[in-house]
């Protein structure tokens, strides 16, 4: 599962200590399981950040909770929250392949081709 996962490797720990023990869609009210990175754990981009390196992120998140997911939220669990000086890709675990819910930082953003004609 891929919530679990990258939190596990963007924090070094265990994943339900970093509160993604499920995906983030399914977040429950149990410790390890609410999709809500604390605040005393740091991202591996955060210690390189804090080290003199750029940092970046592309793609996939997933690690965000569903109900920030919006532009008038907090941002402190987007990437750019969490020691990612730039970020450019999708939030949620499924978008569109052809037309994606793509962000810039904390900006949503035209995806920049269209569905070829005669494409489902």
């Amino acid at each position: 599962m891929c919530s679990p996962t990258h939190a596990a490797l963007l924090s070094g720990r265990n994943s339900h200590q970093i509160t993604f023990g499920n995906i983030a869609e399914w977040a429950a009210g149990y410790p390890g399981y609410t999709a809500e990175w604390p605040k005393n754990s740091v991202s591996i981009a955060e210690i390189l950040k804090d080290n003199g390196y750029s940092t970046a992120a592309f793609g996939k998140w997933h690690n965000t909770p569903v109900w920030e997911v919006t532009s008038s939220r907090p941002f402190d669990r987007w990437p750019t929250g969490l020691g990612f000086e730039y970020f450019y890709g999708f939030l949620g675990a499924q978008t569109s392949q052809w037309e994606p819910a793509l962000f810039r930082n904390t900006t949503a953003v035209e995806a920049p081709a269209t569905r070829p004609e005669g494409i489902i």
